[in-house]
């Protein structure tokens, strides 16, 4: 079919556009092959940070790395939760834009990490939505597998300017289905920050303009979906591998879960 037709052609141009930038840095590529893995240790992300951004961002780097791994206790009594950090969609590279499309298909839920000084969404961003709207399995809304962190919500000078910027941004993210209650303003400067005075001077801010740093209630959402959202999506996947087995079985008696 025309369809068919030119989804094969889309995937040759795809391995062509993959061939084309990994002759483009061969000889770069190359120096890395064969060497042992990197283990980096660190408790401030900082001082590994040029490291990690080399890595994803630097096609002759990226090519080489077949996967970056963060062990962290903090996730430790999250327990079956994979949390994946995809390169964007954004990404010039185009093995990162289908890896990311690949992860955003399989995902039960996404976080988006935006400025809050510039919540909008831009045009990647249309298209993840669109994609997960697109693999959808109808049990939950995209409002509802959808969070939105709106970092550095410590930038305005005065608490109208915080309430206007956070207004708006709720307001667009619910025009494209999802729920403002998922749109949390935070700051990682007060709530993240090996630096004790800069840290204190993000509080500061915070405090002027009467809000928190967010993380608490970041938490409590992702903690909700996971505890009760996810659990919802979990029975109705089963409920349907069900169905499906009683249709292979000849109606055998599977029970609803």
């Amino acid at each position: 079919s025309n369809k068919d037709s030119a989804l094969k052609l889309s995937t040759v141009g795809l391995y062509q556009k993959e061939l084309d930038e990994i002759r483009n840095c061969e000889a770069e590529i190359s120096m890395y092959l064969g060497q042992d893995p990197d283990r980096l240790e660190f408790t401030d992300f900082s001082t590994v940070q040029e490291q990690v951004s080399n890595a994803i961002k630097r096609p002759e780097v990226a090519r080489a790395v077949k996967r970056i791994t963060i062990w962290s206790a903090n996730l430790a009594a999250k327990n079956g939760v994979t949390l994946y950090d995809v390169p964007g969609y954004d990404s010039p590279m185009t093995m990162h834009r289908e890896e990311t499309r690949n992860k955003v298909r399989e995902a039960d839920a996404i976080i988006f990490m935006k400025d809050f000084s510039v919540p909008n969404l831009v045009d990647h961003e249309h298209e993840i939505i669109k994609m997960m709207r697109e693999s959808s399995s109808g049990v939950l809304t995209i409002g509802e597998r959808v969070f939105v962190a709106l970092n550095k919500c410590d930038q305005p000078e005065h608490s109208n300017a915080f309430r206007d910027t956070l207004k708006k941004a709720r307001d667009e993210w619910q025009a494209r289905g999802v729920t403002p209650d998922n749109v949390f303003p935070v700051s990682s400067g007060a709530h993240y920050n090996s630096d004790a005075a800069a840290q204190d001077a993000y509080k500061r801010r915070l405090q002027h303009l009467g809000v928190s740093d967010g993380f608490q209630q970041f938490k409590d959402g992702i903690n909700n979906f996971i505890v009760n959202k996810k659990r919802a999506l979990l029975r109705k996947q089963l409920d349907e591998y069900c169905r499906l087995a009683r249709n292979l079985a000849g109606a055998a008696a599977f029970p609803s879960i």
